[in-house]
């Protein structure tokens, strides 16, 4: 009997020779824009692979999850649009040497975090690297803090009202067919309790200061052209190119 490994040789065959189409084919027979564009696509396909990780091999499906291993593919986005915003590339902006979003929304000077995305090594380094850290702090720190909710508060609560804090041994037999459903029972009452405190502690606290920022003070107008959201201060709209009145 074999053993089993990780990444049979076959696989292994394969991710070379994806290896050398990604890194020698394609830069040797592409030009500069379509080779970027491609690199665009690659970016997006972190999403979907995270996608297949999680449902392929963990069984489970979930967008969350999936948009989490895309934080690997944002910060090569970042490198590449970088890459695009050259001060030749951009030297009809107000501001070269910036992304265009930027220069839309009066952007004057390229944010200290984006810098280091000029680096590729550093780009490699932080798609492996920045979602091993959220997953740390997801993973550690919120759900101990979620757990002592439950143990702590839940729990408790749960005794008193059914008088039993834990419903694993709660079962029904049909049949000599054993159901558990105070199993189910237990994960349910996690699931609510972690959706509860997600959505009460973060989500509504989180929506509620962007409201209260957006009507003290609104960095956005609305095009009376084509109706878009842009900048305050914008003269131009980028969406329609009409004319506008800066507001002051």
């Amino acid at each position: 009997m074999t053993p089993n490994r990780f990444v049979n040789r076959s696989d292994l065959i394969g991710i070379l020779l994806l290896a050398v189409f990604l890194l020698v084919i394609l830069p040797l027979s592409l030009d500069v824009f379509r080779l970027n564009l491609v690199a665009k696509y690659l970016t997006y396909a972190f999403v979907a692979l995270g996608l297949v990780i999680c449902w392929g091999y963990g069984g489970i499906l979930s967008l969350g999850q999936g948009v989490f291993f895309g934080l690997g593919g944002y910060c090569m986005a970042m490198f590449l649009k970088l890459e695009a915003s050259s001060v030749a590339n951009t030297k009809i902006q107000s501001t070269p040497g910036i992304p265009d979003f930027m220069d839309w929304n009066q952007i004057t000077s390229l944010p200290y975090f984006w810098r280091p995305f000029h680096s590729l090594t550093f780009t490699i380094a932080a798609i492996i690297l920045v979602p091993a850290f959220f997953a740390f702090i997801i993973g550690a720190a919120f759900a101990a803090l979620v757990k002592a909710f439950i143990a702590d508060l839940i729990t408790p609560i749960v005794a008193m009202i059914v008088g039993q804090p834990n419903f694993a041994n709660l079962h029904f037999t049909i049949n000599s067919s054993t159901f558990s459903y105070g199993d189910f029972l237990n994960y349910l009452i996690t699931f609510i309790t972690t959706a509860a405190v997600v959505f009460f502690f973060v989500v509504r606290p989180y929506n509620g200061l962007m409201a209260r920022r957006a009507q003290d003070d609104p960095d956005t107008k609305e095009c009376p052209e084509c109706t878009s959201a842009i900048p305050v201060k914008a003269k131009r709209c980028p969406q329609c190119t009409a004319q506008l009145a800066a507001t002051a």
